[in-house]
């Protein structure tokens, strides 16, 4: 890793230089990752990363450099360039005496990185023959799972020293199936905070089945309709989906902050039904996205984003605090230490409502029920969205019916959210995703919105 003492010095040299603040961010990282195609290893690769970044703030700006050794001599020269770069008229300032450390918990959570590759390799393999083994109409499964432990530290200006263990596993799956000259596509993915053994072999078949049937029964699946309906959106990923991306980015403060985000200037107001509480927690355990500190050291905490409909928070990291003049939220993250933090989600949920959700289905004549939204585009300023809709059925006089595809989710965001008339008390969490910087959970009960609008795929 680094030497304390080391990074100790770097700083003192920034700030004698002129810096108003200054950072270092070390960080190790290990890493296992494979790909099956064909019921076949395809690719293997087994790795370490490490580097250290440092990021300097002066007069408002920032500048931020990164090498792989941990050296002082190597340190102190990104530390020199930064402080060129900025050119800073602010006087020489002395940091704060570094604190004692503060590490994470004692005791580790166990990880999936010292499991034998057999038993990795299991993962794939046997999600790959519960699909074909449901279905002869499976002609392809594609799998990625990685692994990763990363130990990092962190020290800063203001005497912060932290010390901190994460370790994350991810798994991602396309299906394809075929009949004829028909092809239709599934994707899936999930990830944790643990060991292997929450995958049983009875476990990773039903996940395998599951894939194989939402797979086949597009195959078969009739024209979505098109036009404005109510709209009812699973719980779990489905719904995480649609309100991280209609509303938890818009949060997210360098949007804030740059002037792009359709909610900034809009703390306490009402944004969204009264049904709607939106809470970011990073405190959660085991959970993709949560952790001890973020990557600026900030403890973990539990942020209210909507209350009731209101907006109450940003999510922020230093220096957007700072700019906007709120707390530290401690949504700081990184994609590495090649890069400076930005504000991100962590563990985002929506909070449960005390209706069932057939009693959503029951009260709906014609509409339609969405049961897998994948990405799509949302214009952070106009508001205006265009989700995918990966699986979804009509709803006829009540009851869910047949299986439609070919259609996205359309609408403006201030609109979507005013209009949701239920949450559904079936909470769920997701099994959350990474990617980059993004490493979070997303947890939703169902969903019964007014109405929506469905445009045809072109």
């Amino acid at each position: 890793m680094i030497d304390p003492e080391a990074a100790w010095k770097v700083i003192s040299f920034s700030q004698g230089k002129g810096a108003e603040f200054s950072e270092i961010f070390c960080e190790n990282m290990h890493y296992t990752t494979f790909r099956i195609s064909d019921s076949k290893i395809r690719i293997f690769i087994v790795g370490k990363e490490h580097g250290v970044g440092i990021r300097i703030i002066a007069d408002g700006g920032v500048s931020h450099s990164f090498t792989q050794d941990s050296s002082y001599k190597s340190l102190k020269k990104p530390a020199e360039e930064c402080c060129r770069m900025m050119r800073s008229r602010h006087t020489q300032c002395y940091p704060t005496p570094l604190r004692p450390r503060r590490k994470g918990p004692a005791v580790i959570p166990k990880d999936a990185t010292d499991s034998p590759s057999e038993a990795k390799f299991r993962i794939l393999t046997g999600i790959d023959h519960g699909a074909r083994d449901f279905s002869p109409f499976i002609q392809q499964v594609i799998g990625r799972y990685t692994d990763l432990v990363q130990k990092i530290m962190i020290f800063n200006s203001e005497g912060l020293r932290v010390e901190d263990i994460r370790s994350s596993t991810s798994i991602k799956l396309t299906l394809v199936a075929s009949r004829g000259k028909q092809k239709e596509v599934v994707t899936s993915g999930f990830g944790w905070q643990g060991d292997l053994s929450i995958f049983t072999e009875k476990r990773l078949q039903e996940i395998g089945r599951q894939l194989a049937l939402d797979a086949v029964e597009r195959l078969d699946a009739r024209p979505a309709p098109h036009g404005r309906l109510p709209v009812i959106i699973a719980g779990g990923q489905q719904g995480g989906i649609f309100i991280h991306e209609v509303i938890g980015h818009m949060l997210e403060t360098d949007l804030v902050t740059s002037g792009s985000s359709l909610y900034g200037n809009k703390l306490n107001t009402q944004v969204a039904s009264p049904l709607v509480t939106i809470i970011d927690d990073a405190t959660i355990p085991n959970r993709k996205g949560s952790f001890n500190f973020d990557d600026e050291g900030t403890v973990a905490q539990r942020t209210s984003l909507i209350n009731e409909g209101v907006l109450e928070n940003y999510l922020t990291d230093r220096l957007t605090a700072k700019e906007l003049n709120l707390p530290m939220t401690g949504n700081a993250r990184r994609e590495s230490y090649q890069y400076p933090p930005i504000s991100r989600m962590t563990c985002t949920y929506l909070e449960a409502g005390d209706t069932r959700p057939q009693s959503f289905i029951s009260e709906v004549k014609k509409g339609l029920y969405v049961t897998q939204l994948g990405g799509g585009r949302v214009d952070p300023i106009t508001g205006f969205f265009s989700l995918n809709i990966f699986s979804a059925y009509l709803i006829e006089n009540g009851h869910v019916t047949d299986p439609v595809k070919g259609c996205v989710l359309t609408g403006c965001i201030t609109e979507a959210l005013r209009g949701i008339r239920g949450v559904g008390s079936d909470f769920a969490f997701d099994q959350g995703i990474d990617e980059g910087v993004r490493k979070r959970t997303r947890s939703y009960p169902c969903l019964l919105a007014r109405l929506l609008s469905l445009s045809k795929v072109c």
